[in-house]
């Protein structure tokens, strides 16, 4: 590039120098979007993706988020919270393939984040956040009936459940499901790399096990019109 600018007349050489330095200031000082510095801020917690975390250093100082989010103390937990249920946990072999099968499937979920709307403030508002992973809500009339820790075939139960939740969890297709999140408009507020790595963590384990919501008989949110794209 510059060879070719040598050989321009002066005035012309100012002239186009003045022109690319006009537009490299615009791209650097042109904000992405809410919705697009969540995503890919996203995509640095869930992947660690290189591509997204050079495009949030370019904006500047807190944009890369500090982390990927580690699951593994989530997995490494899976045995001792069977253990601690009312209903018979499945057998070992069971158990062992139900706790692995979320590392096997967390790699691949992605979430976007849509729709921002300022509520009460432009500061602070409300994303849309579109995560795809496979839908398990088949498995919560399973999951309640083995509440039911009187019924002699409880363990048989449990093991055909469990069973049935880890090949779900490693073969199943992806879908798209949307929850409401509500943080800060700007991605590099102090307040916003804890914030929206609990919002995704929550988001995608609530998503792949949803056992608080079944524990206390919630029914299941259907948010997907919030994610339609406006």
């Amino acid at each position: 590039m510059l060879k070719p600018l040598l050989v321009l007349p002066p005035r012309a050489r100012a002239l186009v120098l003045l022109a690319l330095l006009a537009s490299s200031a615009s791209v650097v000082s042109s904000p992405p979007s809410p919705e697009e510095a969540y995503t890919l801020q996203a995509r640095v917690y869930l992947q660690d993706d290189a591509p997204a975390k050079a495009l949030l250093e370019a904006l500047g100082p807190g944009w890369v988020p500090s982390e990927r989010i580690d699951w593994q103390p989530v997995i490494d937990d899976v045995p001792a919270w069977l253990a601690r249920q009312a209903f018979p946990a499945p057998a070992p072999d069971i158990g062992r393939a139900f706790a692995e099968a979320p590392s096997t499937r967390l790699p691949l979920i992605h979430c976007e984040a849509r729709n921002f709307m300022p509520q009460g403030s432009p500061e602070i508002g409300m994303f849309a956040l579109a995560c795809t992973y496979p839908d398990v809500s088949p498995l919560r009339e399973a999951y309640l009936a083995l509440q039911d820790t009187t019924q002699p075939d409880a363990q048989a139960q449990s093991d055909a459940l469990f069973s049935r939740w880890t090949t779900l969890l490693r073969d199943a297709p992806d879908g798209s499901h949307c929850v409401p999140v509500t943080g800060w408009h700007l991605g590099n507020h102090e307040a916003s790399d804890a914030a929206r790595r609990q919002q995704l963590s929550r988001t995608v384990l609530m998503g792949l096990m949803p056992l608080d919501t079944w524990d206390a008989g919630e029914d299941e949110v259907d948010a997907s019109a919030l994610c339609e794209v406006n």
